[in-house]
């Protein structure tokens, strides 16, 4: 596992050859982040394939995979409130580049955004037929199985990641451990929640937030990582300088009557950052 972080480095280092010579400063003193790079500039590791999957009790679940032979450690994203998973499709196939297997599932969203009353079962049901199917794709759940979420679902990913897969209301499939990496990308947290029957505290717990978000405040992100410090669960916390809600996940702000789903900005530094972030919870 000591090697990926090699790797790691050294698609950063191609990129910064290549002209994005802020990118291997992003994590200390940040850069300009409203436009990202050009596509061209990024240099992923492996080829990534991409292909559409689905169980009868799932919605349907994008798998992003290197197209290479190898064991490779294995990611499930979870979208925000649209739970449209072609919102981290940048994202998940970033990921992939640097040799991750990645599941990112549609789920239930209410009309009004945030999970719906499916969600609960379209999440867990995608998670165990992920996990089932992982290793057709390279997946290799002897490798840390992480789970990761943006914004509600970020929330979602700590809450089903942390409470564990005991969900016997739930009969789908067969369960699955529980994950060893849990992720949350700029995550919101309103009031302190009760954590009494969160009990996969031997998880690594990533809490990621960008100095300028506006919708989910890193404070409040801060805040959220005490309250599982708390609760006896290992927690990093990561503000990304300039990063906003979006950016952390290779898409454009909204701005003016633009919708939320804006395009992808390919090679967003601070999308990079949570692409770090993620390996680097994987490999410690």
């Amino acid at each position: 596992m000591g090697a990926r972080n090699g790797r790691t480095y050294r698609w950063l280092a191609t990129i910064a050859a290549s002209g994005g010579s802020c990118l291997l400063a992003a994590c200390v003193a940040g850069c300009s982040v409203d436009d990202g790079l050009p596509a061209d500039t990024l240099q992923p590791l492996y080829p990534v394939s991409e292909v559409t999957i689905s169980h009868e009790s799932t919605q349907e679940i994008s798998v992003f995979s290197p197209d290479t032979e190898g064991r490779w450690p294995v990611v499930h994203l979870f979208p925000g409130s649209s739970g449209n998973r072609q919102d981290l499709s940048e994202l998940a196939r970033t990921l992939s580049g640097q040799g991750v297997v990645v599941f990112v599932p549609d789920y239930d969203s209410s009309s009004l955004g945030g999970a719906g009353p499916k969600a609960k079962s379209d999440l867990v049901c995608a998670w165990r037929f992920g996990n089932s199917l992982a290793a057709q794709y390279g997946g290799d759940l002897t490798q840390p199985v992480t789970v990761a979420g943006h914004s509600a679902g970020a929330g979602l990913a700590l809450a089903y990641g942390l409470r564990g897969d005991g969900s016997p209301d739930i009969p789908c499939l067969t369960a699955a451990p529980d994950p060893d990496v849990v992720v949350a990308i700029a995550p919101c947290f309103g009031q302190p929640r009760d954590l009494s029957d969160w009990s996969n505290t031997d998880a690594r717990v990533v809490l990621v937030s960008g100095s300028l978000d506006r919708m989910c405040p890193s404070s409040s992100a801060e805040r959220g990582a005490e309250d599982l410090r708390a609760a006896g669960f290992h927690v990093t916390f990561i503000q990304v300088d300039g990063g906003t809600h979006f950016n952390l996940v290779f898409m454009k702000d909204a701005t003016g009557g633009q919708p939320v789903t804006s395009p992808h900005v390919p090679g967003s530094p601070a999308g990079l950052e949570v692409v770090g972030a993620v390996l680097d919870a994987i490999d410690a």
